[in-house]
């Protein structure tokens, strides 16, 4: 007796929950009236019913919606027709224990099942399709409720009793998102479109068995292809993040190769990544020109598309061929980015497609070089870089920002200066050209931005932080570092320091007094503090280290270099008053 007790608790709900739409539509329509009063005519019901929320919500909610945490977005939903919503769950419950007594008992044999669940979840979609026009919370539930149940039926019909092929079941569950997809189109519902993509790659894992991998990439790329041409014509990018993280998680356990591959399916997948690969590249460049922007969702298919490429480049091309297909995919990423940048002027564009490149380009680096040949290559290609991001968009934080390259080559070199078995047969090895080199490019780009900073400073523009200071500043660290180590690569005993020593000491004179009378504040604070670093290095550690001949000459040497100074000032005060005579 309990089901017939249930199938009338079912109807009994089924009926409440029609008097209820009956009333809510009853309301509705005397509430359009009213706005029709209200308003002009050209406002439809849906923006009426949007206003008086906005209006019956704190101001500080409707500037901030966007932050409000999923549980309250839950909880509002939730209220609105919060009776339908436990409705539908209740009848959904019902059935499913309806059905599974009446399985147990065999009272409807399997082909029965299988049927009955097609036709009523048919309805229930059809249904909900349909009163979405009226209704969109009551629609979306019914074409949920409708569509999940087709797709539980068939997972079923193919798992348990084995009525269709994979290819079968795998085709019933794309009509059901394709039906789903061209509801959200006609109807502009975007979270509708999102439920129907991720419904499209559900399908290959609830079909229990698609071995076939051309079959599977095939199905990607239409699944694929689709969501790109529904996310260009209503701009909702959104939908190709999702496309594109679906297609790289069935792809990585073929390309990782978890799932083994014969020549020609590996062949297949390769096409498939690369084709798909150039598609969502292109997507990307031409979504950002069109719209003039480009958001999160673009910088995920960005970063997702190379990664998919580099990893079966990786994965899949011969060795000898990896560094050539790299360097080609690092030329159409930096193509694309230039293209974008010079059609919009938006840096955040250039940044990613740029820096992807970038990353392709040493990844091909390292295929081919190691060692110190590797280093080489990044440091010349790092300074490179930072130029011609400059060259190309003309502006100098871009610049900048790709100068940030030349710290991965910056601390490559510095075992060069820490390891002194490096250093056991003299100062001109490896480790001196390291050294050189790199204080040489940091330097040299220090100098390139400080003159178009100065440039620009003519012209009246703002150049803001300069960054070139911390170029010239850090290069100039290696190069000392450079002179310490190869004074103590020639010359034995207390000598070698006492050689840097005089050396830093004149260096920091004469960038203090150049900066002092250049009245430039980062050359006169760069000399004083390395002047500074001298005398507490003598009077704090090498004062007790030296032997005394040497102690005596390196503290005689260094203080005759800074008596010195009082003449230069003395000469400098003379010329300033003579000036000020003349005046």
């Amino acid at each position: 007796m309990l089901y017939i007790l249930e199938i009338i608790i079912i109807v009994f709900l089924w009926s409440k929950i029609n008097k209820l739409g009956k009333r809510l539509n009853y309301i509705e329509s005397k509430l359009q009236e009213t706005n029709e009063q209200m308003v002009s005519a050209s406002k439809n019901e849906e923006e009426f019913f949007v206003e008086t929320e906005k209006l019956q919500q704190p101001k500080e909610i409707i500037n901030n919606k966007h932050k409000l945490d999923p549980l309250v977005l839950f909880t509002s939903w939730f209220k609105e027709n919060w009776m339908l919503k436990v409705g539908v769950l209740l009848i959904l419950v019902g059935f499913g224990w309806f059905m599974s007594y009446a399985f147990i008992n065999n009272w409807i044999g399997p082909v029965g099942r299988v049927t009955l669940g097609f036709v009523v979840g048919t309805i229930l979609t059809l249904f909900g399709s349909s009163r979405m026009s009226k209704n969109m919370t009551q629609g979306k539930l019914f074409l949920i409720l409708g569509s999940t149940l087709v797709i539980i039926t068939s997972y079923s019909a193919r798992v348990i009793y084995d009525f269709f092929n994979p290819v079968a079941a795998l085709g019933i569950v794309f009509l059901v998102s394709v039906y789903v997809a061209v509801t959200a189109l006609q109807l502009q519902r975007k979270e509708i479109a999102i439920y129907g993509l991720i419904t499209a790659f559900l399908a290959p894992i609830l079909t229990d068995g698609v071995v076939d991998t051309k079959l599977l990439f095939t199905y990607l790329i239409i699944v694929s292809l689709s969501s790109i041409w529904l996310a260009s014509i209503k701009g909702w990018r959104i939908i190709n993040s999702i496309a594109i993280i679906g297609f790289g998680l069935f792809s990585l356990p073929y390309i990782i190769g978890i799932i083994p591959l014969n020549a020609l399916d590996e062949s297949f997948v390769l096409l498939t990544v690369f084709g798909l690969g150039f598609v969502y590249f292109m997507v990307s460049v031409i979504g950002a020109i069109k719209n003039d922007d480009i958001d999160s969702n673009s910088i995920i298919v960005a970063i997702l598309d190379s990664a998919l490429i580099i990893l079966v480049t990786y994965q899949m091309i011969v060795p000898e061929l990896q560094s050539i297909v790299l360097a080609v995919w690092m030329i159409i990423f930096a193509i694309g980015s230039y293209v974008a940048f010079n059609n919009t002027g938006k840096e955040k564009f250039f940044y990613v497609y740029s820096l992807v490149a970038v990353l392709m380009l040493a990844i091909a680096t390292s295929m081919q070089l190691d060692g110190n040949s590797l280093f080489y290559a990044y440091a010349f290609e790092s300074t490179i870089i930072s130029v011609a991001g400059y060259i190309i968009t003309r502006k100098l934080k871009v610049g900048y920002y790709l100068s940030f390259l030349i710290i991965g080559p910056m601390l490559m070199a510095l075992p060069a200066f820490f390891s002194s078995y490096l250093w056991r047969d003299g100062m001109f090895n490896e480790s001196f050209m390291i050294l050189l080199l790199i204080g040489i490019l940091s330097c040299g780009l220090g100098w390139f931005y400080r003159q178009v900073s100065q440039e620009a400073e003519t012209r009246g523009i703002d150049v803001g932080v300069k960054y070139y200071i911390a170029l010239t500043t850090v290069g100039s660290l290696f190069l000392l570092a450079l002179i310490w180590r190869s004074a103590d690569a020639e010359i034995v005993g207390g000598g070698a320091i006492t050689l840097s020593l005089i050396i830093y000491t004149v260096i920091g004179i004469i960038t203090y007094f150049s900066g002092l009378l250049r009245n430039i504040n980062a050359l006169k604070y760069y000399g004083a503090v390395l002047t500074i670093l001298v005398i507490i290095r003598l009077v704090l550690i090498d004062v007790w280290s030296m032997d005394l001949p040497i102690r005596v000459v390196t503290f005689v040497l260094i203080g005759i270099l800074f008596i010195s100074t009082s003449f230069i000032v003395k000469n400098t005060k003379k010329e300033d008053h003579l000036i000020a005579d003349e005046m």
